[in-house]
C-alpha cells in the first residue's frame, strides 16, 4: 500500500455544529429567575418604605397642627416654637 492509497481510505474532516444561543443553559435561566426576584422583593420592599415615609409625615404633621393649636389655645407664643 502506498501513500495514496491510504490517504483515499481517511474521511473527510467534519466540523462540530455552530453553538445555539438559544435556549440558555439552566444557569441561565436560574440567575434570570433570581433577578426577576430580587428585582420584585426589593420593588415592593421600596414601595412599602415610601407609603410608611409618606404616613410618619402626614402623622408629624398633623401632630405639629395639634400642637399649634394647643399652644394657641393656651395663650403661648407660637411664634419662637421649633417644629420639624
Amino acid at each position: 500500500m502506498d501513500s495514496a492509497e491510504l490517504l483515499a481510505q481517511l474521511a473527510d474532516i467534519h466540523l462540530p455544529q455552530a453553538i445555539n444561543y438559544w435556549p440558555p443553559a439552566l444557569g441561565w435561566w436560574l440567575l434570570a429567575m433570581a433577578l426577576i426576584t430580587a428585582g420584585y422583593l426589593l420593588g415592593s420592599k421600596y414601595v412599602r418604605y415610601r407609603r410608611l415615609q409618606k404616613s410618619c409625615n402626614n402623622a408629624l404633621t398633623e401632630l405639629d397642627r395639634c400642637y399649634l393649636e394647643y399652644a394657641a389655645a393656651s395663650g403661648q407664643d407660637t411664634n419662637s416654637l421649633k417644629l420639624h
